[in-house]
């Protein structure tokens, strides 16, 4: 799965720049500190502090003329990370990941990566028992964070990595980093994506009343097998009812109820001696959506109601990657626990506009 959602990004990443209209491109290099976390335990003795290099190379797009009021763009690209932990466990780390950027404020931008890591000591490697938490060399890479530019060339950024290979082998607990970083643009592109002079004499065109929609999406998947005695992949079922407030053409929040069949449901009630025997799981989520011309990006973090499983974590994210013809869409996503993917499915869902 974590090869099939970094190849899923970077095919975003080349497609979208075929329906827009590139503008500027520019390399961005930074510095930063981290503190590696093993999975979301704050106590291991295997946490540790490091520091790490990235180099960020971006594509800036113009797309639809509400960006001019914004005073910004966003922007695709590929970010390259070298992350170095005398002291770490798993060795060191070396990540590539396609990227999006989106511009929340004219000074905050919110980046989204999603590729591959390769770390230096996993432990079919070295053979190191106490190693629980990286067991494959190439481990996906989640990258989060919020780039704030202090001038035109200069940035601070808030970043949370993940890595995880998914459950593909055992054990895979996975790793986080706290990471904060100082960055600067190396040519005046930089400046022209975000300075006001950029704008100047520009008409904003965007003019629209903001909307509300109703709405629901039909999924069906594949779950992976570590909740249930059977190995291998089972089918599941979603079905999503949503609300979205749409403030402007280019951003939507909002919030879904989810009910899920999961084939491996039969599988679990025997193990874990579970009372709750509905076999529908039972979903809440608040998101946010990002959209660029066809293209949309929805992402939420939710929480579990009601489900068969006491091993699986309450909370999960949903991330998914859809594509908008009139009212309807169809999309890929992917569902994790605490970062640690759960299921992949495709979907086809309707929107209902409501003045």
């Amino acid at each position: 799965m974590a090869r099939r959602a970094a190849i899923l990004l970077l095919l975003l990443q080349l497609v979208v720049p075929t329906a827009l209209v590139a503008q500027e491109r520019h390399w961005e290099f930074a510095i930063g500190g981290e503190y590696m976390i093993t999975r979301y335990s704050l106590t291991s003795p295997h946490n540790t502090f490091g520091t790490s290099l990235q180099a960020t190379w971006l594509h800036r797009l113009t797309g639809h003329e509400c960006w001019v009021q914004m005073r910004h763009y966003p922007s695709f690209g590929v970010r390259f990370d070298l992350g170095i932990t005398p002291q770490g466990i798993c060795g060191n780390r070396l990540g590539l990941a396609p990227l999006v950027r989106t511009p929340l404020l004219p000074w905050l931008d919110f980046d989204l990566g999603l590729g591959l890591s390769v770390y230096g000591k996993p432990r079919y490697i070295t053979g190191d028992t106490a190693n629980v938490y990286i067991s494959t060399p190439a481990v996906c890479l989640v990258d989060l964070g919020f780039v704030a530019h202090v001038d035109e060339r200069a940035h601070l950024a808030l970043r949370l990595l993940h890595s995880s290979n998914g459950n593909m082998r055992r054990p895979n607990r996975g790793l986080n980093f706290i990471h904060i970083e100082m960055g600067v643009a190396l040519d005046n592109d930089r400046r022209r994506m975000t300075g006001r002079e950029a704008f100047e004499g520009v008409p904003a065109s965007c003019s629209f009343d903001p909307w509300h929609e109703l709405g629901f999406t039909l999924a069906t998947g594949l779950t992976f097998s570590r909740h249930s005695l059977q190995r291998g992949l089972y089918l599941c079922y979603d079905l999503s009812l949503n609300y979205e407030y749409h403030r402007s053409p280019l951003l939507g929040y909002g919030a879904t109820v989810d009910l899920w069949y999961n084939f491996s449901h039969p599988w679990q009630l025997p193990r874990y001696h579970d009372s709750y025997t509905f076999p529908m799981y039972v979903n809440a989520m608040p998101f946010v959506e990002f959209f660029w011309g066809p293209l949309s990006l929805r992402g939420g973090i939710g929480l579990m109601l009601a489900t068969s499983s006491r091993v699986m974590e309450p909370v999960y994210e949903r991330l998914g990657v859809y594509y908008n013809f009139g009212n309807s869409y169809v999309g890929i996503g992917i569902n994790a626990h605490y970062g640690q993917a759960e299921f992949i499915e495709w979907s086809f869902g309707h929107r209902f506009r409501v003045h």
